[in-house]
């Protein structure tokens, strides 16, 4: 067996150059055996910088407790076992196993489709389990840094996760950090978000995740405070505006209006089924639209006198604006057996009511 320095001393310097600098540079350590070489050189196949067509030049081997820098910033895959086939202008290395930091790789590939010219796409494509928060502090390192402008942390995320992820950049060196692409799937159960909103967690996830090099999508089930809940969440990385769009649906009760900032404890009791969309950033939702089935709780109006009972039907919307000074309610609307009220209301942060306009109101 050889190790990736010893193969280097029998290389050429000018034979088959972007293979030879990937050994170089990406493989640093491992046990390279049944190396087999056959070549089907022609006149003028090897060009000025070296380069060979495909077919000049077949090397395959098997290498073992390799060591492998898909970035050179980023932990590096080690414990690396897997079968390599380098051609004349191509790069193939499939792994039956490595890991990642703490993360288990259970396949994986390098592939180089253009060894020459530099700077051709290279992928790093690999399938990987283990717990959230370490698969994401990979993802999280120069230069991906995919949650740079989420404002989430990967430590806030915890439970088991099985991924697959591909991430492509130039065949160079070193590449500028713009350049690299990324996309993967990761499928999850019991998944915890700490801190999600305010000191709020989301638990029991259940779902899946596609992740882009613009973005992310996560589709699942889970749990906000006490309420269950069916969520679609969409985030941007880059760019300006809103970035944050999360679509849910449930049972919520007044603990979960606190989560948003909502204030329903004297107006509101019970179980409410409900459908919210809401906008901004993760640390401040801008907006929130609400529609809620309100025909199993009870409303109360006290200072009137007036309540509307468990079972009778009723139904509610509402579109919430937040901002530092408190929660302004528009498009404010109930209607149902014995209610009609529209309007809107302005509310301090603290959840007292400010002023309010009510031109519909029509209590039986």
């Amino acid at each position: 067996s050889l190790d990736p320095q010893t193969l280097l001393k029998f290389w050429p310097r000018k034979f088959v150059i972007g293979a030879r600098q990937f050994v170089a540079t990406r493989m640093t350590k491992g046990k390279l055996s049944a190396v087999a070489l056959s070549m089907n050189l022609q006149p003028g196949d090897i060009a000025a910088d070296g380069a060979l067509p495909d077919e000049a030049v077949t090397l395959t081997f098997r290498a073992d407790d390799a060591e492998v820098y898909y970035a050179p910033e980023m932990t590096p895959l080690v414990g690396v076992s897997g079968n390599g086939a380098l051609k004349g202008n191509s790069f193939r290395f499939d792994a039956d196993k490595g890991r990642v930091g703490k993360v288990a790789i259970s396949g994986g590939q390098v592939e180089i489709p253009v060894l020459s010219p530099k700077g051709a796409p290279a992928y790093f494509r690999f399938r990987a389990s283990g717990d959230a928060g370490e698969i994401l502090s990979i993802l999280n390192e120069d230069p991906l840094k995919v949650l740079a402008e989420t404002k989430f942390a990967p430590g806030q995320f915890s439970g088991p996760v099985r991924a697959q992820v591909e991430i492509q950049r130039p065949n160079l060196r070193l590449a500028p950090a713009d350049s690299y692409r990324y996309k993967g799937v990761a499928t999850f159960d019991s998944l915890i978000v700490d801190d999600i909103i305010g000191d709020a967690s989301l638990a029991a996830g259940k779902g899946r995740l596609d992740l882009a090099t613009d973005g992310m999508v996560i589709k699942g089930e889970a749990r906000l405070g006490d309420a269950p809940l069916t969520i679609e969440w969409r985030q941007r990385f880059f760019g300006s505006g809103d970035k944050t769009i999360i679509n849910v649906a449930g049972v919520a009760n007044s603990a979960t209006a606190d989560l948003f900032g909502i204030p329903t404890r004297q107006m509101v009791q019970g179980d409410i089924p409900f459908s919210a969309r809401a906008i901004g950033g993760v640390e401040a939702f801008r907006a929130l639209d609400l529609e809620a089935d309100l025909t199993q709780s009870v409303l109360i109006a006290e200072t009137l006198g007036w309540m509307k009972p468990q079972g009778a039907a009723a139904k509610g919307a509402a579109r919430f604006s937040f901002t530092p000074e408190g929660t302004k309610v528009s498009d404010f609307s109930i209607a149902g057996e014995g209610i009609s009220i529209a309007g809107e209301a302005d509310f301090a942060p603290s959840g007292a009511l400010k002023t309010f306009s009510l031109p519909t109101f029509n209590l039986d």
